[in-house]
């Protein structure tokens, strides 16, 4: 048992030494091949078995050694008997034993012990008050022998306990006596006692036998490790053989198999070939699952790149209709003139959206507004709302009424219209001499009055366009004062919904409107609905326009240092504040002297309005186009008077400095916001 142990021990401390440098290998895990494991599974298995048979065997060892070790004893005492018989030996001759006991000393007894291994074979007698008297002893050992000697043994008077055995024999019970394990000074041994009666049938002596333990238990040692030696050098073959078989119908298999995974995941390209077998077996079962899933991933990944493919085209197409519609439809655009000031927002919900607006001049001198929802979205919906915009705009450029105009386009769009797409649409015209809004409705929201009073403006609903071709729409007017404007939106914007379900509500929407400017109104708007839905909850597109009336004046100036005192009378006119018309006219007439200095302009158009608590001065002009929002060149102080000093100062002087280049003319606009200190 102590060598499985050391074995396993060893196995054990060498398991450890091998988690110890996985640790030190920063995390890689340890790469034991399955042969290995197989192997080390079946020194385990050899290991308890060996165990389990050693425990077992070490507990018959023992009995076995008894019976063995018992029988040679009974032999042996038996051969005694059988000489006593022969020679005719009587009871008198054991009371003398001096002329039979040297033949029994010298030759018969040591015969016998080295022929059946014993270690003692005695004579004794016993007395009527129980005492031993040894007549004859003979050791198979010379130094068990001297040991004897030594103490006296023979004629050694003993007075310890008879045992059961010898108590028998005296007694007649058994004529065979027994066995009894002894273990004293003389040795470890199993005795054998056995009576000689002569032939008057009286007991002449005890013939006892001592056959030493040690030495049988010995004995069948060695032959149990030779048995072991044969059946280890067995059991080792036998394992080579199935650990090679196991190689040849397991690992080498398996060892293939994941050759071709590690080769197909490196190239998915490669070919799988199937390979003839004589038998099956869950090897072949893999290999045959695995030429099936490389055949679907296969497959599958020519799906996945068509896909992205497809993906990546589709993205480039509604990149391109994204940018087409920002040209059309911008997120922002802002105008002023013609005594109004407009601000519009649109944000979609994907990367087209079906919502649109237009603000644009009439050839009358009014401005037309729209603003409208298209059904679905996607790529569709900015198609149909192209063309729905486009004729709505050519008709209110021939100058139509709204009415007239949204009439005419829900003509031509039932006509041709194959996927049944509808809109709602808000039409207006502003007229700037009157101060009036004729409009016209088409299923859109109504819109909101803002300024001096807050309040929705009741409007005829009309029909959506694109449903019915005998549709009625109808024209209304609002008068609007310096001040006050009209706010239009889209569902988007009342129908939002934020995480929890809430919808934002034209409730909230009133609350939120105050006496704004356009801009400031609908960026406010436009922001709060987006922080209420969530960057992530964006459901449908958010538009919005607010034109409001403003006080204005607008003059045709020629590209002449002399007009610099009429652009004068009308900034110190319109401008009661003397300190704030002084700063205004200073970056005016600067701006005016660049243009007539570098531009090439042939005439300029100058604007100055009220906005709320800003005024927009905005110069148009035909000259060369140039961007003082991008001029960023910074010069040393003796080069300034070559240009780019004025720049500079507007900027400073400017709460806000815009350009944009609108048919062939750049227009300027500076604005001043009068509630800050100057």
């Amino acid at each position: 048992m102590r060598w499985q142990y050391a074995i396993l021990r060893s196995y054990l401390k060498s398991m450890r030494k091998n988690k110890d440098h996985s640790k030190k290998e920063k995390g890689k895990g340890l790469r034991i091949p399955l042969l290995v494991r197989v192997a080390v599974l079946v020194l385990l298995a050899l290991l308890l078995a060996g165990g389990l048979v050693d425990v077992i065997s070490a507990s018959m060892r023992k009995k076995r050694a008894i019976e063995q070790a018992g029988q040679s004893a009974q032999h042996g005492c038996q051969l005694v008997k059988n000489c006593f018989i022969e020679m005719d030996y009587k009871a008198s001759y054991f009371e003398n034993p001096a002329d039979g006991f040297p033949y029994l000393e010298d030759y018969l007894f040591p015969e016998i012990c080295e022929g059946l291994n014993l270690r003692y074979v005695y004579l004794y007698t016993v007395d009527n008050d129980g005492k031993r008297h040894h007549l004859l002893t003979v050791a198979r050992d010379e130094e068990d022998q001297e040991m004897l000697e030594d103490v006296g043994f023979v004629n050694l008077e003993s007075t310890e306990p008879l045992s059961k055995n010898e108590l028998n024999a005296l007694n007649g019970l058994s004529m065979d006596g027994g066995l009894e394990e002894v273990d004293n000074e003389y040795g470890h041994v199993i005795t054998y006692v056995m009576p000689f009666y002569d032939n008057d049938g009286h007991l002449a002596v005890l013939i006892g036998a001592d056959c030493d333990m040690d030495y049988v238990i010995g004995l069948m040692g060695k032959d149990n490790a030779f048995l072991f030696l044969i059946g280890g050098i067995a059991f080792v073959i036998t394992t080579v053989l199935v650990l090679v078989m196991i190689h040849i119908w397991v690992v080498r298999p398996i060892r293939v198999l994941s050759n071709k995974m590690k080769n197909f995941m490196e190239d998915k390209d490669i070919q799988i070939p199937e390979k003839k077998y004589r038998t099956q077996d869950e090897v072949t079962d893999m290999e045959a699952s695995f030429r099936e899933m490389a055949k679907d991933l296969s497959a599958y990944v020519v799906d996945i790149q068509r896909l992205a493919s497809e993906k990546a085209e589709s993205d480039v197409q509604l990149h391109v209709a994204r940018r087409i519609q920002n040209g059309m439809v911008p997120p922002e655009k802002e105008y002023t003139g013609r005594g109004c000031s407009v601000y519009a927002v649109m944000r979609p919900a994907l990367e087209v959206g079906g919502d649109f607006y237009d603000v644009f001049e009439l050839p009358v001198g009014k401005v037309g507004l729209l603003i409208g929802d298209i059904s679905g979205k996607g790529i569709g919906a900015a198609l149909f709302m192209s063309v729905v915009r486009r004729i709505l705009r050519e008709r209110l450029r021939t100058g139509m009424l709204p009415a007239k105009a949204l009439k005419r386009a829900n003509d031509e769009i039932c006509r041709e219209n194959p996927e049944g797409f509808f809109a709602t649409v808000f039409a207006a015209v502003w007229d700037p001499t009157n101060g009036r809004l004729t409009y016209a409705n088409a299923g859109h929201n109504p819109p909101i009055r803002f300024g001096t009073k807050t309040e929705q403006i009741p409007v005829h609903p009309g029909d959506l366009l694109g449903l019915f071709e005998d549709s009625y729409f109808r024209n209304d007017t609002i008068h609007l004062e310096v001040g006050e404007g009209l706010l239009l939106y889209t569902d988007g914007v009342t129908e939002a919904v934020n995480p929890k379900g809430d919808a934002y509500g034209e409730e909230r929407l009133l609350k939120h409107i105050s006496g704004k400017e356009s801009k400031e109104l609908v960026r406010s708007i436009r922001n709060d609905v987006l922080q209420f839905e969530g960057k992530d909850h964006i459901f449908d597109d958010i538009t919005l326009i607010a034109i409001s009336r403003i006080e204005m004046k607008r003059i045709n100036l020629k590209p002449q240092l002399s007009e610099l005192g009429i652009l004068r009378e009308y900034v110190m006119g319109f401008v009661k504040n003397d300190k704030l018309a002084q700063y205004i006219m200073i970056c005016s007439e600067e701006w005016f002297v660049d243009i007539v200095s570098y531009s090439g302009a042939s005439s300029v158009l100058f604007d100055i309005v009220r906005e709320s608590r800003l005024i927009k001065v905005t110069f148009a002009d035909n000259g060369d186009p140039f961007d003082p929002t991008a001029y960023m060149e910074e010069k040393p102080f003796e080069e300034l008077d070559t240009g780019g000093m004025g720049i500079g100062m507007i900027r400073k002087m400017t709460t806000e400095l815009r350009y944009e280049r609108i048919e062939c003319r750049n227009v300027v606009t500076l604005v001043f916001d009068t509630s800050k200190d100057l």
